[in-house]
């Protein structure tokens, strides 16, 4: 339905138009990761009033992407992505991440500018250390702001609720974290 048909994405969910686009890849397996990854956005679209914040968005659809799914059933939850792993380590390693203050607020057109691979590497490795850190110490506060987003606030409203006054503290770990990651 759409005039641009994307092809340098892999494939894409247009919700205007409620269409998912998928390019086949050589490699199987990548095929399927940017299937899982666009069916989430369209599931994302079908839960929320509202865009849900890019970084979130993104890193949910990366996030489901790393499932393995045999025979209809998940097999495996939380998988590495290796290459999002590899990039976040190297920023990480050269000193450079995105504040989460930042990337949890960004607009569309600020997500979508500057080192983009960068942000879906850095949204990715956010939305796995808040599900599996620790056996999801941090489950909690993605649960809650989610449960914000449903509810009908604003990215900006939904940050303040639950990450504002713990967003440094949060980095930190996330840091750590991701560092010690082994793909």
């Amino acid at each position: 339905l759409s005039e641009q048909r994307g092809e340098h994405t892999m494939g894409a969910y247009r919700s205007g138009l409620n269409e998912l686009v998928l390019f086949e890849h050589a490699d199987p397996e990548a095929t399927y990761r940017n299937l899982h990854h666009e069916q989430f956005h369209h599931f994302t679209g079908l839960m929320v009033r509202r865009p849900l914040p890019y970084w979130f968005n993104e890193g949910l659809a990366e996030y489901m992407a790393g499932l393995a799914i045999r025979d209809g059933k998940v097999v495996e939850s939380g998988r590495l992505l290796k290459d999002r792993l590899r990039m976040i380590q190297a920023g990480l390693s050269a000193g450079f991440s995105i504040p989460f203050e930042r990337i949890m607020r960004e607009s569309p057109g600020e997500f979508y500018s500057g080192p983009v691979a960068f942000k879906y590497a850095q949204a990715w490795s956010m939305v796995h250390f808040f599900f599996e850190h620790q056996k999801g110490r941090h489950r909690g506060l993605i649960d809650r702001y989610f449960a914000e987003l449903r509810a009908g606030r604003t990215a900006e409203e939904a940050y303040d609720a639950v990450f504002r006054e713990k967003a440094a503290e949060l980095q930190k770990e996330w840091g750590a974290y991701v560092k010690a990651l082994k793909p």
